[in-house]
């Protein structure tokens, strides 16, 4: 798996501990659905964008279902199964959701990579990524 990025921001971030959190859950869902493939590509892309940082994670996996996109963000909501059958409590993405949205009141989506796989994007307030703030 290649992962690439390409950084348009100079921006200094202080709460730098939420921000890789979200960061990292999407990275690491996006290399275990590669993985099934063998061999894929995760691109993050940082743009600064007035008073917002948006940043967007694509990867060519094989995608996430237009029904499985529905739950995507619903609290207790997995897809992962361990070697028991019992469900994988990772941080998710309603966890994910709940940081973006509370502490950067930002906003995150997921839609469609062309020709295959997803891309999430997540816009978040500049100000607030500069501010110390722990909850």
């Amino acid at each position: 798996i290649i992962i690439t990025e390409n950084i348009q921001s100079t921006l200094t971030v202080s709460n730098y501990y939420f921000l890789l959190t979200v960061i990292s859950n999407i990275v690491l869902n996006a290399v275990e659905a590669i993985g099934k493939q063998k061999k894929g590509t995760i691109t993050v892309v940082t743009q600064e964008c007035d008073g917002s940082l948006k940043i967007i994670i694509s990867d060519n996996g094989p995608g996430i279902s237009d029904k499985i996109k529905e739950h995507i963000f619903k609290p207790g909501f997995s897809t992962k199964f361990d070697a028991n059958g019992d469900i994988y409590r990772g941080i998710g993405l309603s966890n994910v959701k709940v940081i973006v949205q509370e502490q950067f009141h930002g906003d995150i989506t997921c839609s469609d990579n062309t020709p295959k796989g997803a891309v999430f994007t997540i816009s978040l307030n500049k100000q607030l990524l500069m501010t110390e703030v722990m909850k």
